[in-house]
Order: structure tokens, then C-alpha cells, then sequence
């Protein structure tokens, strides 16, 4: 389940996304080798270009909740189905009349800026880490 789950967001990752984060990651590797010193920057630099992505996604996401849930059903229908606790299934999904495909694409696009963004600053951390002189 957990690795089907990746899978999507791995899926749902735009070439935008993709693109920025490998050249950020370039640029990590480039300054670990030249300039140690400088890993720290750009690691922060990775984070707040990875949490600015997430929140433009984010906008984007409220967009498409108030676009494709403007009918007052569909919003009593979502709102119970969240309660009750039932688990929302691949079907549901794939189903013609289902919202839950208009909510869960934008949202897996935001986890996947989340995702690459916290790798690349992992990266950088651990290669912080090996590259520091220490006394």
C-alpha cells in the first residue's frame, strides 16, 4: 500500500517540479565539491524555493476544491464521507460521478513538491554533514 502511494506521487510529479528540483540537487553536488562552506545556503535555498512551490500548489488546490465543489451536495456528501471515517478507495476515484479525483490530484502534486524538496535538503544536510572540516 505504502509503495503504491509513492508510486501516485511519484506520478503526479509535473515536469516543472521535477526539472527544478534535479537542477537544485546539480547545484547541490556542484557547490559540496567547490565550496563546502556554501552547503548550508543553498540547502536553505532548497527549502524555501520547495515551500514556495508548495504553497503557489496549495492556492491551487483551494482553486480546485472551490471550483469542482461549488455544488452543495457534493460539499454534505464530502464532509460525510470524511466523517464517518470510511476509507476512500482507488474506485472512488475512477468512478464518473466521484470528486474525490478533482481533490486528490492537486493535493498529490503538492506531497510531491514536498517530497522532492525534502530530499534534495536531506542530500544537502548529509553532505554538510561529510564536508565540514572539523577541528
Amino acid at each position: 500500500m505504502f509503495i503504491s502511494n509513492i508510486g501516485y506521487i511519484f506520478q503526479s510529479t509535473t515536469p516543472f517540479t521535477l526539472i527544478s528540483f534535479v537542477l537544485l540537487l546539480a547545484a547541490i553536488i556542484f557547490v559540496a565539491v567547490k565550496c563546502p562552506a556554501k552547503l548550508h545556503s543553498i540547502g536553505t535555498l532548497t527549502m524555501v524555493f520547495g515551500l514556495l512551490c508548495f504553497s503557489l500548489k496549495l492556492v491551487q488546490v483551494y482553486d480546485c476544491i472551490q471550483i469542482n465543489l461549488s455544488d452543495c451536495d457534493y460539499q454534505i456528501f464530502a464532509w460525510e464521507k470524511m466523517m464517518s471515517g470510511e476509507i476512500i478507495t482507488r474506485e472512488d476515484f475512477n468512478s464518473v460521478e466521484s470528486i474525490w479525483k478533482y481533490i486528490c490530484s492537486p493535493v498529490s502534486k503538492c506531497c510531491a513538491i514536498l517530497l522532492w524538496s525534502s530530499f534534495d535538503y536531506t542530500i544537502s544536510r548529509i553532505l554538510y554533514i561529510i564536508r565540514t572540516p572539523r577541528i
